[in-house]
């Protein structure tokens, strides 16, 4: 009877190795390339937009801004809002950041109030968007202004509250209420903002082709 030979099962070669793992790599490459073009855009955002604010927090952590800026701008708060306080028929006394009611109230316009730091994220997120600069400075100024009077709002809700109401209900709006709406608008400016300049773009695409 004649018997089957069984042969060995031939290995593959040294280059049929190389071949085979360099087509992984290549293939690997290749999947991160695509992958780092549908998520470089919003990587990029993050990362400049994490870079500006931490510049923004050096600057405003440091002497420079207490001596030149801080000061000054809460004070120019206060004013705007115990000039609209009077005209809504209160009299508070006003001694650089703090507004006094003749009976007994008291309130100081202290760093954390001055709405700086929700304006500086508004600012940093348009700043960084892969935009042209011909759309982000109307965006920038506009949303500067209202924020800007959204803050004296906010301020002169505070003294009514503490003038009229009690200390906790004061506590509440300042360290809840007004933070939460005024970062509520902050984000809602924003994304205002974002479709207004898509449709821009579209429109000034359009009529380029």
């Amino acid at each position: 009877m004649a018997k089957k030979n069984k042969g060995k099962k031939q290995q593959p070669s040294r280059r049929q190795q190389q071949q085979t793992q360099q087509s992984f790599l290549d293939k690997q490459k290749q999947q991160f390339q695509e992958i780092w073009k549908t998520k470089s855009p919003v990587i990029v955002f993050l990362l400049s937009f994490i870079g500006v604010i931490v510049l923004f927090y050096l600057f405003y952590a440091s002497d420079a801004y207490a001596n030149y800026v801080r000061d000054p701008l809460l004070a120019v708060q206060s004013s705007i809002a115990g000039f609209f306080i009077n005209l809504l028929g209160y009299t508070p006394a006003i001694e650089g950041n703090r507004l006094m009611d003749p009976g007994g109230f008291s309130m100081s316009i202290a760093k954390g109030c001055d709405g700086i730091e929700a304006t500086m994220l508004f600012l940093a997120a348009i700043l960084v968007f892969p935009l042209s600069f011909r759309l982000k400075w109307p965006g920038l100024l506009i949303g500067l202004g209202i924020l800007f009077v959204v803050n004296i709002i906010r301020l002169i809700v505070l003294y009514l509250v503490g003038v009229n109401m009690s200390e906790a209900a004061f506590e509440f709006m300042h360290l809840h209420g007004g933070l939460i709406l005024f970062t509520i608008i902050s984000i809602s400016i924003w994304l205002l903002w974002i479709d207004w300049a898509f449709r821009k773009q579209k429109e000034t695409n359009a009529t380029t082709n």
